[in-house]
């Protein structure tokens, strides 16, 4: 593919998602919920190395499947997140981070309609 990165961005693992972590303002309640999501992040990953021996073909198919079912939901979160944040521009001091999260909307819903329609409608 042409349009493949150079290189896969590697994110420190978190269950929980930075727009709900935004949320948990308190140091010590988000410094707790971030260790948390680490964990489940670490836990999951090594369960499905350790317990999921299925056939290859199978394991591929479904492992890709969830992975862009997953990056489409996570987008959706996103895109309600920046809608969110751009409903606030008349009550916030510096309303250029409100005028950037609406017009990344659209972009970001092209990415999470074209992750769901690669497989169709679940069977």
């Amino acid at each position: 593919m042409a349009d493949q990165p150079k290189s896969i961005p590697r994110l420190e693992g978190n269950a929980l998602r930075e727009t709900f972590l935004v949320f948990i303002e308190q140091r010590k309640p988000h410094a707790a919920l971030r260790a948390f999501g680490e964990l489940l992040d670490d836990l999951s990953k090594e369960t499905n190395l350790l317990l999921h021996r299925v056939d290859e073909r199978e394991r591929d198919s479904a492992y890709a499947r969830r992975h862009l079912d997953a990056a489409a939901t996570d987008l959706r979160h996103v895109v309600e997140s920046l809608c969110s944040l751009s409903e606030f521009r008349d009550e916030i001091d510096d309303a250029r981070a409100a005028v950037a999260a609406h017009d990344a909307v659209p972009a970001l819903e092209r990415v999470a309609d074209a992750l769901e329609g690669t497989f169709g409608p679940e069977a």
